[in-house]
């Protein structure tokens, strides 16, 4: 009879009635001290209430009216465990591995125990252990897993994850962790099937959500991940970084004051938001906000005020006449930013041809294929590489943006692509180059003086210097609008022969759309 009414409260107990079930346990012990059952399921309810004192005082005296039962140990093991004292834990499970040598579930709680001290090849070895005993053991297969990926054995990890899903194919967390360790590893067609998979189990896990977007992302489908990440906005409306990173999608769709609308939200989440002030400053520069362009600048300065990035956009926005040239930082950080739709913007959206333009000058002096040893320099993802490579016997491309060379070795005519600025790399290359050219580059130097210096000593003694510039009034003249800066016909001329170089060609051009209005510029061809 006493088991029969055990049972009804270890049923109201399963079911979360813990004050109800505590009450019965209470009374079946009043009636029955010794009742060790009633002691143990009171101790794990205690321990669930997080009365851990209360909870190893039931667990011991069950273990003394039944000292050979591994369950009752391994209970308390967990509840020294929860109170933070895991030497003990590990000494309960040590003895009850020693009495017990086949109990799996006390391997596996041992290597929790070691886990919980970083200590991860103990906890490896438990966890296998306990596998080694009971090759079914799913728990013991989930936790070696983990373990592998903290002690960075990804590949083992892979394969432990593998093992599990085979065993039990629905397990949620396995796919979750797994998803997770091959987005670590950058196999997001692969993750992105784990995450699908408990999307349709779990269609309202945040975390899932999230994750399916920034796989979509990362392959650039930016449909996909815009539609996950609005759905892990539902579930979550006040999640920073998701509205940080619809702001980004929307930036990138050229939907500017949707973008805008995001960061603010952001914003007002977490003032400090670095990343959303400066991208809030970009997008407001983009519709030509210059006043609210500038607040969130200044903000974003406020929380790294030695951004030089920042620095000098400010100074821009401030029309600072002193400006001389932008910074390698600035110029490395706008590319960077720029580089997964730079061909497209600057190609189909701007009309931007001057690598075509400039290559036609040059042939018209040197044209002999597999000819040339050239430098591009700036060469950005590789538009003026593309037209130089027919006449190129060796073709080399730098850079300051590590993005924008990723995309210019896809192009794959590059000998040699190094992130690099240009001054740095010209000063050990004298008499090296047939051609040098710079293809809307000089816009971000004010003062042209040190780059002319370093083309004419990296040049052979036929060597030839092609480049553009915007056309300006006054020499070095910095444009607030654009950020970039202009250069007259007689501050050439005088750089030209302050340098030695003659002046081949000078054709006047339009370089690019701005504002959708031609913007007038200059192409050059210099010779050694």
């Amino acid at each position: 009879m006493k088991h029969n009414i055990l049972d009804e409260y270890k049923k109201l107990h399963s079911e979360g009635r813990l004050s109800e079930a505590k009450e019965g346990y209470l009374i079946i012990l009043n009636n029955e001290p010794t009742n060790w059952e009633a002691l143990h399921y009171l101790g794990i309810l205690l321990a669930e209430q997080e009365e851990y004192e209360a909870a190893q005082e039931m667990l011991i005296k069950a273990i003394k009216l039944q000292p050979n039962d591994s369950t009752l140990k391994l209970h308390l093991a967990n509840i020294k465990k929860s109170q933070g004292d895991l030497a003990a834990a590990s000494d309960v499970l040590s003895q009850l591995i020693e009495s017990h040598p086949t109990f799996a579930a006390a391997q596996n709680n041992l290597g929790t125990v070691f886990y919980l001290q970083n200590k991860w090849q103990e906890a490896i070895n438990a966890y296998q252990a306990a596998i080694d005993i009971q090759p079914d053991y799913l728990d013991a297969y989930y936790n070696l897993a983990l373990t592998l990926r903290k002690a960075n054995r990804l590949k083992e990890a892979s394969h432990v994850y593998e093992a599990l899903l085979s065993l039990a194919p629905n397990h949620p967390g396995a796919h979750f962790q797994y998803g997770c360790l091959l987005m670590t590893n950058k196999n997001f067609p692969k993750a992105i099937e784990h995450f699908l998979f408990l999307d349709k189990m779990f269609p309202h896990h945040f975390e899932t959500q999230v994750n399916l977007a920034t796989c979509y992302l990362q392959m650039g489908n930016i449909f996909k991940a815009k539609l996950h990440y609005q759905k892990a906005l539902a579930l979550s409306a006040n999640d920073a970084q998701v509205l940080f990173n619809l702001g980004v999608i929307a930036t990138h769709e050229n939907r500017v004051h949707e973008a805008i609308d995001y960061y603010h939200r952001a914003i007002c989440l977490h003032s400090d938001n670095f990343a959303a002030q400066q991208n809030l400053g970009s997008a407001y520069l983009m519709i030509n906000d210059r006043k609210n362009a500038l607040i969130h600048y200044r903000e974003a300065l406020r929380l790294q005020p030695g951004n030089e990035v920042i620095i000098h956009t400010i100074k821009i926005l401030q029309d600072d006449k002193q400006l001389t040239a932008s910074p390698p930082a600035y110029i490395q950080a706008l590319f960077d930013s720029y580089a997964d739709h730079f061909d497209a913007h600057l190609v189909e959206g701007l009309q931007y041809n001057v690598p075509e333009q400039l290559f036609n000058l040059i042939c018209q002096y040197k044209n002999q294929p597999a000819s040339l040893d050239i430098l591009d320099i700036g060469c950005g993802t590789g538009l003026c590489g593309v037209v130089l490579k027919p006449i190129a016997r060796t073709l080399v491309g730098i850079d300051l943006s590590e993005k924008m060379l990723q995309i210019a070795a896809e192009k794959k005519c590059y000998d040699h692509l190094i992130q690099t600025d240009i001054v740095s790399y010209l000063v050990n290359k004298m008499d090296t180059f047939d051609l040098i050219v710079a293809g809307d580059v000089v816009v971000y130097y004010g003062d042209l003086s040190e780059l002319f210096a370093s083309v004419h000593s990296a040049l052979k003694s036929t060597g030839m210097f092609a480049f553009n510039v915007e056309v300006a009034v006054d020499d070095g003249d910095f444009q607030p609008s654009s950020g970039r800066f202009a250069h007259n016909q007689h501050y050439i001329e005088r750089l030209a022969t302050e340098y030695h170089f003659t002046i081949l060609q000078q054709k006047d051009s339009v370089i690019r759309t701005q504002n959708r209005q031609p913007l007038y510029g200059c192409l050059y061809i210099l010779g050694k």
